[in-house]
């Protein structure tokens, strides 16, 4: 953490907003017999695994979790890889699962790469909303919507004492 660091989430609001867009992707996907969440690397993953566990307490139906690899700085000479196969997903609704919503180009290649399963649905959900738009996606669950500017940064550590996020 650096002199210009300031925390915006400390790890006990991290976890009410777990347990919050657990309950919502629960109340919006209820009558669904099966929830993918699909985490996107690294931190993505981390948080999905997080509103896994709240979901498979809560949920009666069967939440599953999987990870998806995106090469952000070269998505498009890197094609996207799901942790297991495509097909799973076919006929599915899936929650694909970001730390922070920032240009909205992460999620689009996950989104484009997840649509090739002909899937039922897809909603997305992040812990952090940056608002700064390029790509036509919006988040559908979010943890905290924040205006910044274009030079600010959000930071998500995953820490052995919980998860914080960081504006720097």
């Amino acid at each position: 953490m650096t002199e210009e660091s300031t925390l915006i989430l400390n790890p006990e609001k991290v976890n009410q907003i777990i347990n919050r867009l657990a309950h919502q992707i629960n109340e919006n996907c209820h009558s669904e017999p099966d929830v993918y969440l699909v985490g996107v690397a690294r931190r993505g993953y981390l948080l999905a695994e997080k509103i896994h566990e709240v979901l498979s307490k809560v949920a009666e139906n069967n939440t599953h979790l999987l990870r998806l690899r995106i090469h952000k700085e070269d998505p498009v000479n890197n094609p996207a890889e799901l942790q297991g196969d495509l097909s799973l997903l076919e006929g599915k609704t899936i929650v694909i699962v970001d730390d922070v919503l920032n240009s909205g180009k992460t999620l689009l290649y996950g989104i484009t790469h997840l649509l090739g399963s002909s899937c039922k649905s897809i909603y997305t959900a992040v812990l952090v909303d940056r608002k700064h738009r390029r790509f036509p996606i919006k988040a559908d669950f979010v943890g905290l919507s924040l205006a910044t500017t274009m030079k600010e940064h959000i930071e998500v550590r995953f820490e052995e004492d919980g998860i914080s996020a960081y504006l720097e």
